[in-house]
């Protein structure tokens, strides 16, 4: 009886969409499909996705070796690359370093 009532649930509220402006958009189709300028952005996102892993599980194999020193070599490794990248980035926007944004945090200037 649930499945019966939410069936006609759903073709009651399909019913009473507004169907206006669809006879419109099939007058005028698209006539240029757009490029995206950015496709050797897409090409190496694909290729990062399939390279990634296998450097990775091999960083994680060479670094079993080393027992807990590859652990922390692992850990440490991606903290510092997260910390360089995120000190790199300010300066490829062309933002000058100022703590906290430039803003005073105690005191009204």
């Amino acid at each position: 009886m649930r499945v019966v009532l939410m069936v006609a649930f759903c073709f009651a509220s399909a019913a009473a969409q507004s169907v206006r402006g669809a006879e419109k958009a099939a007058e005028y189709p698209m006539q240029e499909v757009p490029t995206n300028q950015n496709s050797s952005l897409a090409i190496a996102s694909m290729v990062s996705a399939i390279v990634v892993p296998f450097v990775a599980l091999w960083v994680m194999l060479v670094l079993k070796e080393k027992a807990w020193w590859g652990a922390c070599y692992l850990i440490g490794g991606l903290i510092t690359l997260l910390w360089l990248y995120t000190a790199y980035m300010p300066f490829e926007r062309g933002a000058t370093p100022a703590p906290f944004g430039g803003r005073v945090l105690c005191g009204a200037v």
